[in-house]
């Protein structure tokens, strides 16, 4: 019986001690996911949000999307900030580095770190001259 019984104990330190694994062409389990990836240098036109809330707090507050797509936005510069809350709610031209970060909420944020944030330019493009024909 006694024996039985470190037998048992060992099986379930062995079973605990192993890490998850996916299954064979199966999603691989959040645990073994990075915190965060590499980033790379992105620009994004849409329409921006400044007090925007999630569950949990998972979010930086500031959001800027097109319709289909939706970013993040770090803004840790005063001057980007105050410029962000005045333009809240129109389209502005946002440059930075994007990140994707794992949450509990969330699975995956999409953060852009912004190191530039511009009204977006609204004015149609002037219109091209007709072509000439050669004489």
């Amino acid at each position: 019986m006694k024996n039985a019984v470190l037998f048992l104990l060992c099986l379930t330190g062995v079973a605990t001690a192993m890490p998850p694994t996916a299954p064979p062409g199966g999603p691989v389990p959040p645990a073994t996911l990075p915190a965060t990836t590499p980033a790379s240098t992105i620009g994004f036109t849409g329409i921006l949000a400044v007090g925007v809330m999630a569950i949990g707090g998972e979010t930086t507050g500031t959001i800027i999307s097109d319709g289909k797509t939706t970013y993040e936005l770090d803004i840790r510069d005063a001057v980007l900030k105050r410029k962000s809350e005045e333009l809240s709610g129109k389209s502005v031209t946002v440059k930075g580095t994007l990140t994707i970060k794992r949450g509990v909420e969330i699975t995956q944020r999409h953060i852009l770190v912004v190191e530039s944030l511009q009204a977006a330019d609204t004015a149609p493009p002037p219109p091209s001259p007709p072509p000439t024909a050669p004489r």
